[in-house]
């Protein structure tokens, strides 16, 4: 089954992701970064991405694909949410972000899919997923899995 939809990703020029059917913004930022970096890539990407664009955003470092997200309103929002993540929030979700190995020199990837419905980006974020296994998806399995141990220990006790 993943064989068959990879190659539907490639019919649909969606893999392999790089510049060409794909636009790319690269930027540098760690939870460390002066004010000045962390603005300049939020500069970067509202100058690069339309406010309005709806589509598939996909967030690497060198050839690891981090996240693979969809947005039905703004991708360009979704993408300052995440580099959020990484330089000012703190929440749970955040802390894949934090962690160093998940940081530095840093694309993002956006597939423009304004003229679909809201449904099919998620199946191709969903397909994606399935044959790419992002690292946060995989961290957020393990993150999950942890919790439950936790929860599971506490009420053998």
């Amino acid at each position: 089954m993943e064989d068959e939809i990879r190659a539907s990703l490639i019919e649909l020029k969606l893999l392999p992701i790089q510049e060409g059917h794909w636009k790319k913004i690269d930027f540098c930022l760690c939870s460390d970064s002066t004010r000045e970096k962390y603005d300049e890539a939020k500069r970067k990407i509202r100058i690069h991405v339309p406010d309005k664009t709806k589509g598939i955003y996909v967030l690497m470092k060198d050839t690891e694909v981090l996240y693979i997200g969809e947005s039905g309103s703004s991708i360009q929002r979704r993408m300052i949410r995440h580099i959020d993540k990484i330089y000012s929030r703190k929440d749970d979700r955040s802390q894949f972000f934090k962690q160093r190995q998940h940081q530095g020199d840093l694309s993002y990837y956006h597939f423009e899919l304004s003229s679909l419905p809201s449904v099919h980006r998620k199946l191709i974020e969903e397909s994606m997923s399935i044959v790419i296994k992002p690292s946060y998806l995989i961290w957020t399995s393990r993150f999950k899995l942890q919790q439950l141990n936790k929860l599971l220990m506490a009420d053998v006790q």
